[in-house]
């Protein structure tokens, strides 16, 4: 995305992620054309994730290259962004919407990623949606409706939204879980029951919505991760995992996962630490076990994509 991206971009920024909780629309910002994602092309994260990513990666070789980090504004429109940038040896056009939030669960911005002009990694975190909403005319308002599923803007996919809170400050109920346009009623049904338990902040119901289900490859035990559910059909793949990290609390995890498009080992997220588990021809790796978050990076047999999951805080 460049300095001369357009009130329509933007409107499409703020329809699909600050007001409709609609991740369905992306934007490929190289080529400007329009991608329809599955639910995996969210992201969820604390409100300092690109900041701490900048912390992180600040000054770090990646692919033989460094990172560079600034805060400015995009454009005309008065929204502050923090903008993330990587040389990396990897080519892709695979975007990244997300919302960030505090650790309270309240939306407190939103974040845009992509792989721009072949192999520069960019990441845009905007924040302040209510400025970016005044930015467009549109009512800052829209912030706190809650969940919504019916927002689908030009194409995409309707998705709870769970952290976006009421105006009175309580979370919005978790809407019922139903099949998702677009997605096979199978997957797509289990994606939003997972949804709607994470909404309600019950990881037994994330680990009971697949249980027994052997075709979507549900696996428990007592792997150091505590649990692990994957769920594999019709190219959708959700994973949820809770994990100690190091003198974290065993039960912080995150039950969402987001998809990158095209061959990625890695790079640039650290090592795996060498925890691996085998299902279904995939293969699951931890990468980082910190305080502060933990990744893993599921890729399928042929490395054609590879999803990462983040947990960040305490369902």
């Amino acid at each position: 995305m460049t300095e001369s991206a357009n009130a329509d971009t933007w409107r499409d920024v703020y329809e699909s992620i600050c007001a409709g909780g609609n991740v369905g629309l992306l934007h490929d910002w190289v080529t400007h054309n329009v991608a329809v994602d599955t639910p995996q092309g969210r992201i969820y994260g604390r409100d300092d994730f690109i900041a701490a990513i900048a912390r992180e990666r600040e000054g770090l070789r990646v692919r033989g290259s460094r990172c560079r980090s600034f805060v400015g504004k995009m454009g005309s429109l008065p929204a502050v962004v923090s903008t993330l940038e990587c040389d990396v040896d990897h080519v892709s056009t695979s975007p990244i919407f997300g919302p960030a939030t505090d650790r309270a669960g309240t939306l407190t911005s939103v974040f845009v990623g992509t792989w721009h002009e072949g192999r520069v990694f960019r990441a845009w975190r905007v924040a302040d949606c209510g400025a970016l909403a005044l930015s467009l005319g549109l009512d800052p308002a829209a912030l706190a409706r809650g969940l919504t599923v019916n927002s689908p803007g030009r194409g995409g996919i309707p998705w709870a939204f769970g952290e976006v809170r009421a105006a009175h400050g309580q979370l919005a109920p978790p809407a019922t879980p139903a099949p998702l346009p677009g997605l096979p009623a199978g997957p797509a049904h289990a994606i939003a029951t997972l949804q709607a338990a994470w909404n309600l902040r019950r990881p037994d119901l994330v680990l009971d919505a697949y249980a027994g289900d052997a075709r979507d490859g549900a696996i428990r035990g007592d792997h150091p991760w505590r649990r692990v559910l994957t769920a594999c059909s019709d190219g959708v793949l959700f994973v949820e995992h809770c994990v100690a990290g190091e003198g974290g609390d065993p039960d912080e995890c995150l039950a969402v996962a987001w998809r990158w498009v095209g061959t990625h080992d890695g790079a640039g997220f650290g090592e795996p630490t060498g925890h691996r588990l085998h299902f279904r021809g995939m293969s699951v790796m931890t990468v980082r076990q910190t305080r502060i978050t933990s990744e893993c990076i599921v890729c399928d047999a042929l490395g054609t994509y590879c999803d990462i999951a983040l947990r960040s805080r305490p369902m």
